[in-house]
């Protein structure tokens, strides 16, 4: 792994996640978009582990404050305790529910939306998706999904310089699928679908809605 010196400028931030361009000592241009690179203070100390990319304004996405390894293990285990949050919280049994969501689950640009036993994936970050082959392996295990479809139709990526794209990654699924939330039934379009098919996050509007 690369190392990467923060100058006098930065101040650390523990529990944010980014780190700015003109934050760094050195040449961006050294590193390749999505690499992995640990990061020290310009006093030499450790401050975190995070994926690179010198096309983008905010060139490091934190995933560890910890020296340690990144690997389909430290991986699955976010993604486990996401997972393990939404059932604590009772979410994750409803037929939608967003089990993953970006910084707020500490993997920057990663968002996973389960619609029954079907996921949609958005990697919005050159990082993610160059780890996404690991990040994939450990999914199927943890959730054993029936498919898996790839979102990454969003504009965030365009300024990462990644491509914009949809497809079926992983087993087979109809466009359209039902889910039932709060006794009402709805049409999810999981790959024409404006975002991931749903508005997760408006929930409670729809509860006023029925109401």
């Amino acid at each position: 792994m690369k190392k990467v010196i923060l100058n006098k400028k930065f101040i650390p931030r523990y529990g944010y996640f980014w780190i700015f361009s003109n934050e760094i000592s050195g040449k961006l241009s050294e590193f390749e978009m999505g690499e992995l690179v640990k990061v020290y203070l310009n006093n030499g100390k450790f401050y975190c582990i995070g994926y690179i990319n010198p096309r983008s304004l905010i060139a490091i996405r934190i995933i560890s404050f910890t020296d340690t390894e990144i690997n389909k293990d430290f991986l699955k285990k976010k993604i486990k305790n996401a997972i393990d949050y939404r059932k604590q919280l009772g979410y994750f049994y409803s037929d939608a529910c967003r089990i993953f969501f970006s910084e707020s689950d500490y993997l920057p640009g990663l968002v996973i939306d389960k619609y029954k036993n079907y996921l949609v994936i958005q990697t919005l970050t050159a990082g993610i998706e160059k780890l996404f082959p690991i990040i994939k392996e450990a999914i199927i295990e943890l959730l054993k999904p029936k498919a898996i479809i790839l979102k990454n139709d969003s504009n965030f990526r365009a300024y990462e310089g990644l491509e914009q794209y949809i497809k079926i990654d992983y087993g087979r699924c109809e466009n359209l699928q039902i889910i039932s939330e709060q006794g009402v039934k709805y049409y999810v379009d999981l790959l024409e679908g404006q975002k991931t098919g749903f508005f997760l996050d408006q929930k409670i509007n729809r509860i006023y809605l029925r109401e």
